[in-house]
C-alpha cells in the first residue's frame, strides 16, 4: 500500500543568493521530511539555516568549489555516490 503522506519530489533551480533558504523554508512549510540539494558550502549554509531545529532530513550532493562541509562529513564529490548516500542513509531523525 502506498504511503498517502509521501509527497512527490520537486526539483527547483536557484537563481541567486538566498533562494535555497527560501525554497527550503517552503519545503518545510509544505511538510516535506527530506531536502536533498546540489551545491557548495554557501548552499549548505542557506539550507541548514532554514531547517535548523526541525526534523527535516538533509541530503547533500556536493557541486560547489570547496565543498568543505560535505568533505568533513565524508560525502564524496562523485555525484553518483552522493546520490546513493542521500537516498540510502538513515538519518538521525529515523527517516528512511
Amino acid at each position: 500500500m502506498a504511503n498517502p503522506t509521501r509527497k512527490p519530489p520537486e526539483a527547483l533551480l536557484t537563481q541567486g543568493s538566498g533562494q535555497a533558504k527560501v525554497f527550503t523554508q517552503q519545503a518545510k512549510e509544505a511538510d516535506y521530511r527530506r531536502v536533498i540539494f546540489c551545491g557548495g558550502d554557501g548552499t549548505v549554509s542557506e539550507v541548514i539555516n532554514a531547517i535548523i531545529k526541525t526534523d527535516v532530513a538533509l541530503g547533500i550532493i556536493p557541486l560547489g568549489i570547496g565543498n568543505d562541509f560535505a568533505r568533513n562529513l565524508g560525502i564524496k564529490e562523485e555525484v553518483e555516490f552522493a546520490c546513493v548516500t542521500s537516498k540510502d542513509t538513515q538519518t538521525a531523525g529515523g527517516y528512511p
